[in-house]
């Protein structure tokens, strides 16, 4: 019963994927370089490839999010052309292909965004205007009907007095428009008379004329372009160019008078143009996450909706792709009712799709966060989750529950930081809508004061008071959102209100708390959204809807991104999604949350890595060994601190890097450390030294303590990569290199036992294993850069069984030969992965705790997993294999259910298993690899 070499895809109809792997593509990657890797996936067992969004985009602006055109395939990436070939090539092979789509933001700012472009222009009356998520009425005058544009790199009087501001007439489109360094500012075309008279040249006042009887509400597009071409028709004559010449010269701002006269001109405009620090605090368009270089989309009006999809459906029906996965899920306005509105306008366009395109419904992902205790997505129009609660249990059961305490000792008395971990959560918060969102805050605030002016009962009630509690309020959450209608919340979601607002109570003044009850009215849960009037029902719906996507918004930048970089306990337990105060879990735990796992969502993807990971997957999994070696741990952070003080820069306000940056660093190298971890390698040394560079600078930056991405500290940044670079390549820094090596090979096999482990648990438990940017080697990447489409490293090799190869273990060969084998089971055994039952197995003997096992069970299919755990102590020094001597386990085995017996096919190594006395003897099963998978050789495929 051993796997075929060469095996057959089931039925590709499926909706839901068997295995997916995720590339990234962009101009150094385009659509065409996955054309080799389709044999590769195929071969391996990959049904869907997932790929990052297609519409065309700007450049640097990760994750797709700053889309520039809905209507166009990124160009960057090679087109629709490139897109065919590539799903041609997929569908050839039984494949599916999902791509992912940032529908909730575009690109702002630049000159390269029509839509933006044309909202600056006209303002109001923009056929895009419902577009974005602007406050037109203004929370000042200057901004009453205008549009915030914060991109000046210097504040606006001195750009306007400098002459940075430049105005310029483009001859090809006919348009009058500002320069300011990459950016463009468009003139509306009603107030290009007022420039052009600046010129005493009667070309000029002709070609004013052009213009001269336009109204001031937008007039037909088709008559503003035949009054541009003519512009530009008469502007190209020497007459003309004479007259352009002479009348933007009038506007020079390094005179006072044209200073003077280009002031009240763009005081005309739909734009306030600002200094870019100004976004801080004064934004009045919702962006994301606090860039202001990306602004949101109303996706939940019907008429942006189609407008912003329609190219994406329209390669659904034309069979160039298979699903949608949705980024930036929890920063909608109704996420629900977005994906029911996708899906209903995708399952009108199936019956259009070309026989040879899969059939069946659409698959669509919901990207949601994830916090402990935050329940999936659970809408009937979402195919599958991203399932963030599976990568923290598989973690988690891989770390020694009980040395949360040993390692906080040593962070303290390394760092000094005695702060509760409670603490510093409400301060992240606190800090996230202080310098990020508080644009939000305000935005929210008036929402609710506009709220309580509609009723006299409560007309009296401040926009202040407002503001201090709902701030609180937010603050106090513990989730990401929740996602409650006006008249549809779960009660999870009036948990968590309810929850929160007691938190908050104990910190509003006993003056706000009349205001709190207000808010608690009109946000929470109960009869008090049971309303008769449908304008304030209305407002309502919009009061919770921004209020949800700014809990989400404050959960992402503060509980995703801040305080991981913060808490530096360990590491490894700090991946968004993950639990820090959790240090690991029992196998009882685990077994607990995989069985409700298959109970409820057995469709949530499984992710040993995310989009933006802390640390690649195998780094994170040598780091978890530090939580059976806390001694050991603790040992060597001393001794590092005393090798590396000469190597620190003293500043005025203390060392650089501060301990808590110097922990994390000394966490992150040892995780990272390569193999075989030497330090007379100048080149993987180098290597090393290139990927901790830029993942130090942005971890002291997003973390916001000694420095940040808005006003970086120079001195602090530089005193940290100085010290980097003496600990990694100066002589001074040698003795501390060589004991971070010896502590790698200390704990080197301990991490990789870990980390086949950990693999053997995602493609085996209840989910769909999902393979970031296609990697199957190890990854001991420290950004999410270093590991991107380089997982390729493996795929078409000659495939061995993976326990020949634990020998050479340190190539990452056998990690590639585990998740093949992995995979061709899931393709032979298709139902019993989605579909077999999840029963918890019992191990006894002397070694119980270092190991697991479960049963996935189908009708008459069973099969046993069992991994090695918490192995560190128990490994054999000498050999430095991940594999415990069979010697070890000595009495330990699994008990099998009553009236199960083998003998059983071990998948992994083709072994024969057999039980004794409804026994499995971990002897038997564990004596060529640290992992088995145990298929009883009683019924068919």
């Amino acid at each position: 019963m051993c796997l075929p070499g060469c095996f057959q895809h089931v039925e590709s109809a499926v909706t839901v994927p068997r295995a997916l792997a995720r590339l990234n593509f962009h101009k150094d990657f385009p659509l065409d370089a996955a054309q080799p890797l389709v044999e590769r996936f195929a071969d391996l067992g990959i049904s869907h490839l997932c790929i990052s969004p297609l519409l065309a985009a700007r450049t640097g602006i990760p994750c797709g999010l700053g889309v520039l055109n809905h209507a166009v395939i990124n160009p960057d990436i090679g087109g629709e052309s490139a897109l065919r070939r590539l799903s041609g090539a997929l569908h050839r092979r039984g494949m599916g292909l999902i791509a992912e789509i940032a529908p909730g933001h575009m690109a702002a700012g630049g000159a390269d965004n029509p839509v933006w472009q044309d909202v600056l222009e006209w303002g109001r009356d923009s056929i895009y205007a419902n577009w974005f998520d602007v406050d037109w009425r203004g929370s000042e005058g200057s901004l009453r009907h205008k549009i915030l544009a914060p991109f000046l790199d210097r504040p606006y009087g001195t750009a306007l007095g400098e002459g940075a501001l430049a105005l310029a007439f483009e001859s090809g489109s006919g348009r009058f428009v500002l320069r300011h360094r990459s950016h463009v500012f468009p003139i509306c075309p009603l107030d290009y008379p007022r420039i052009l008279e600046a010129s005493s040249s009667p070309a000029a006042s002709v070609m004013s004329t052009l213009f001269k009887g336009l109204s001031r509400l937008r007039p037909d597009p088709d008559t503003i372009r035949a009054a541009r071409k003519e512009l530009g028709i008469q502007a190209s004559t020497p007459e003309g160019r004479d007259a352009i010449t002479t009348a933007l010269a009038a506007f020079d701002g390094h005179g006072n008078e044209g200073r003077d006269r280009l002031h009240a001109l763009l005081e005309r405009q739909s734009y306030r143009l600002a200094w870019w620090r100004t976004a801080r605090d004064e934004l009045n368009w919702r962006c994301r996450l606090g860039a202001a270089d990306l602004i949101a989309v109303r996706v939940e009006r019907p008429d942006v909706f189609d407008s912003t999809h329609a190219t994406v459906l329209n390669l659904y029906a034309e069979g160039h792709i298979d699903g949608l996965s949705i980024t930036g899920w929890d920063l909608l306005a109704d996420p629900y009712a977005y994906a029911r509105r996708l899906q209903l306008k995708l399952g009108s366009l199936a019956s259009r799709r070309p026989p040879e395109a899969p059939a069946g419904a659409a698959c669509l992902i919901a990207d949601a966060a994830h916090a402990p205790g935050t329940p999936l997505p659970h809408s009937g129009d979402i195919s599958i989750s991203t399932g963030a609660g599976t990568q923290e249990a598989i973690d988690a059961v891989l770390h020694d529950a009980l040395a949360g305490g040993a390692l906080a000792d040593t962070w303290m008395a390394a760092t000094g930081d005695r702060q509760r971990y409670d603490d510093k959560y409400v301060q992240a918060r606190r800090e996230t809508v202080r310098l990020h969102l508080a644009p939000e805050l305000h935005a929210l605030a008036r929402t609710l004061h506009d709220l309580a002016t509609t009723d006299l009962a409560t007309r009296d009630m401040s926009f202040a008071a407002l503001k201090r509690v709902v701030e609180e309020l937010a603050i106090a959450f513990r989730a990401p959102r929740t996602n409650a209608g006006v008249s549809d919340s779960s009660a999870w979601d009036n948990r968590q209100f309810d929850e929160a607002l007691l938190r908050a109570r104990r910190r509003i003044a006993p003056l706000d708390q009349p205001a709190a009850d207000l808010v608690a009215t009109w946000l929470g849960s109960g009869t008090s959204r049971d309303l008769m009037d449908i304008e304030m029902s209305g407002a309502r719906a919009g009061a919770i809807a921004r209020f949800e996507q700014f809990t989400a918004a404050i959960h992402l930048l503060a509980m995703g991104d801040m305080l991981p970089r913060r808490y530096g306990r360990l590491l490894s337990r700090n991946e968004a999604g993950s639990d820090p105060t959790l240090m690991g879990l029992r196998a009882a735990g685990f077994h607990e949350r995989m069985f409700a796992q298959a109970e409820r969502n057995s469709a949530a993807l499984t992710q040993s890595s995310g989009a933006s990971p802390l640390l690649g997957e195998d780094a994170r999994m040598r780091l978890a060994v530090l939580s059976e070696a806390t001694r050991e741990w603790d040992v060597l952070v001393r001794e590092l601190q005393q090798l590396t003080a000469p190597l620190r820069t003293r500043l005025l306000e203390g060392a650089a890097p501060a301990p808590s940056d110097e922990i994390i660093l000394y966490q992150a190298l040892v995780a990272s450390w390569p193999l075989p971890p030497r330090v007379t390698d100048p080149l993987a040394v180098g290597e090393l030294h290139d990927m901790a560079r830029s993942w130090l600078r942005e971890t002291i930056r997003t973390a916001g303590i000694h420095t940040d991405h808005t006003f970086p500290n120079p001195d602090y940044e530089r005193g940290c990569a100085d010290f980097l670079t003496a600990l990694l390549e100066a002589e001074a820094g040698a003795p501390a290199r060589r004991l971070i090596a010896n502590f790698v090979t200390r704990i080197a096999p301990a991490g990789a036992l870990n980390a086949l482990s950990q693999c053997v648990l995602k493609y085996t438990v209840p989910g769909i294993p999902d393979l970031h940017h296609g990697r199957t080697g190890w990854d001991f990447a420290l950004s999410p850069v270093a590991g991107r489409n380089r997982g390729a490293d493996h795929i078409g090799r000659e495939s061995l069984l993976p326990d020949l190869l634990l020998e050479s273990w340190q190539d990452g060969r056998v990690k590639h030969a585990l998740i093949t084998r992995l995979l061709q089971a899931r393709t032979t055994y298709p139902s019993l992965f989605a579909q077999g039952d999840y029963v918890p197995l019992v191990l006894e003997g002397r070694q119980n705790n270092h190991a697991m096992a479960f049963m996935r069970r189908y009708r008459d299919q069973d099969l046993i997993v069992l991994v090695s755990r918490l192995a560190f102590r128990l490994l054999d020094e000498k050999g430095h294999m991940p594999r415990l001597p069979t010697l070890r386990w000595a009495d330990t085995a699994i008990v099998l259910p009553t009236g199960m017996h083998g003998p059983f096919e071990d998948l992994l190594s083709g072994r024969e298993v057999d039980s004794r006395l409804g026994r499995v003897e971990c002897s038997d099963a564990l004596a060529t690899s640290p992992v088995a998978v145990l298929l009883r050789k009683t019924g068919g495929a």
